[in-house]
C-alpha cells in the first residue's frame, strides 16, 4: 500500500454495527479533514473484542462509496479493509467508534471498540478508539466528534498515538498501544489532562469462582 501525502485517509470502524449513529457522526467529522474509508460489522458486535473469524468465510457489502458492511468482528473489519485489494492506500488513522457507552479500564479487554484499535496498530497504524461516557439518552455524539477532530490536532498525539500509553480530557482515559478516549456525555468538553488507565469493576461484578474449584 502507498501512503498518501495529500488529504489523510481515515479508516472507521466500530462494535455498533454500520448504521450507528456514533459511526456517523465520527464519519461526518472526518470528511471534514480528510478521506474517509467505512469498514464496520453488519450488526453489532460489542464484546468481541480483539476476536478474529477463522471457521468461516467473511462477507462483505457495499452499501455506499466507500462504506462496506462486514458480517465479522470490528477486527475482521480492520483487517478486511488492509486487505482488500481495491483499497490501495494505507490510512492514516483508524478511528472506532464512538462507542454507546463507556469501555473503562479492565473492560478494554472486552471491547470490540478498542479492539479494532488495537488491530490498527498491530498493522503499524495511528489509531483511536472513542468511548461515550454513559448510557444516557440522548448520547451526544456530535459533540464527542468535535472533541476528537480537536485530539487529531495534537502534535503530541500524532507523534506517540500507536506506541505508548495515553488518555485524554477530563476523567479516566486509558491507552495500550492505541489512544483509548472516553468522552463525558456533555455538550462542552474541555481538553483537561493526559494520564494513564484505571482499573474497572467488571471482574467486581463477576461471579466469584470457588476455591475448591479453582
Amino acid at each position: 500500500m502507498e501512503v498518501c501525502l495529500e488529504r489523510p485517509l481515515f479508516l472507521l470502524t466500530n462494535d455498533d454495527g454500520v448504521d450507528a449513529p456514533g459511526l456517523l457522526a465520527m464519519k461526518a467529522m472526518a470528511e471534514t479533514l480528510g478521506r474517509v474509508l467505512v469498514v464496520a460489522p453488519h450488526k453489532e458486535r460489542s464484546g468481541a473484542g480483539c476476536a478474529i473469524t477463522l471457521r468461516r468465510g467473511l462477507r462483505f457489502d457495499q452499501l455506499a462509496e466507500n462504506v462496506y458492511a462486514v458480517d465479522g468482528t470490528p477486527a475482521d473489519c480492520v483487517q478486511m479493509a488492509m486487505r482488500m485489494p481495491f483499497v490501495t492506500e494505507t490510512p492514516d488513522w483508524v478511528l472506532s467508534g464512538i462507542n454507546r457507552g463507556p469501555n473503562l479500564g479492565d473492560d478494554t479487554l472486552f471491547s470490540g471498540t478498542v479492539g479494532a484499535a488495537g488491530v490498527g496498530c498491530l498493522f503499524g497504524l495511528r489509531s483511536m478508539a472513542v468511548s461515550m461516557g454513559d448510557f444516557h439518552e440522548p448520547q451526544n455524539y456530535d459533540s464527542a466528534a468535535a472533541v476528537v477532530a480537536r485530539l487529531l490536532s495534537i502534535p503530541r498525539l500524532r507523534q506517540i498515538a500507536g506506541a505508548s500509553t495515553l488518555a485524554v480530557l477530563p476523567g479516566v482515559y486509558h491507552a495500550v498501544a492505541a489512544c483509548f478516549v472516553y468522552l463525558p456525555n456533555a455538550a462542552l468538553l474541555r481538553l483537561e489532562q493526559l494520564t494513564s488507565e484505571g482499573e474497572a469493576a467488571l471482574r467486581q461484578l463477576m461471579p466469584q469462582m470457588d476455591p475448591a474449584l479453582a
